[in-house]
Parts: C-alpha cells; structure tokens; sequence
C-alpha cells in the first residue's frame, strides 16, 4: 500500500482470500474534526479494480461510511487473485467553477 502525502492519493492491493468472511474495511480521515489530518474534507473518489478492469457489483459488496469503506469479496473464483484500489481526494470548488 502507498499513501502520498502530497495528493493525498491512495493506492494498495490486496490478496483476496474468500475463505475469510469478514469485511476489509479501510479508514480514512475523511470528517476529521482536525482539519489538518483530514485527507478528504471534499471527499473522496473510490475505484477496485481486477488487473486494470472493474469488477460486476456482484462480485464485490460495498459500504462507505464516514471515515470508512467496507468491502467483501463474494466471489470464491477471485481467490488468490489481487484487488486493486485507489482513493482520490475531491477539489475543493473554486469561484471560477460551476457545475451545470
């Protein structure tokens, strides 16, 4: 795994093992009440991926909380294959943007 402090960019993999059936939960300080330790104050965007690709919502529950996202892996032909994540902060709005 790899946290880069200056983007605030996180990156990792996991091994899956579906013999294990508990959730893998990663933290994140996303509503720290200390502005300088929250990574994600606008939030955040969430990707998995199976080498390079997206896998079907069946193959992997989900549940972002707060400070948290929660996944499990349901489908037993991924094990030992690796799950790949990445975590990118959301920009903060300037006066110059607009959404329409």
């Amino acid at each position: 795994m790899k946290f880069d402090v200056n983007t605030g960019e996180f990156n990792g993999n996991i091994l899956v093992n579906t013999d294990i059936k508990e959730w893998s939960v990663l933290y994140l300080h996303a509503n720290d009440t200390n502005s300088e330790t929250s990574w994600y104050p606008n939030g955040y965007d969430f990707e998995i991926k199976w080498d390079g690709y997206e896998p079907p919502a069946a193959e992997v529950n989900m549940d972002q909380g707060n400070n948290t996202i929660s996944f499990f892996v349901q489908d037993y032909r991924r094990q030992g294959q690796n799950l790949i994540f990445k975590v990118t902060p959301k920009k903060q709005m300037d006066n110059t943007e607009f959404i329409q």
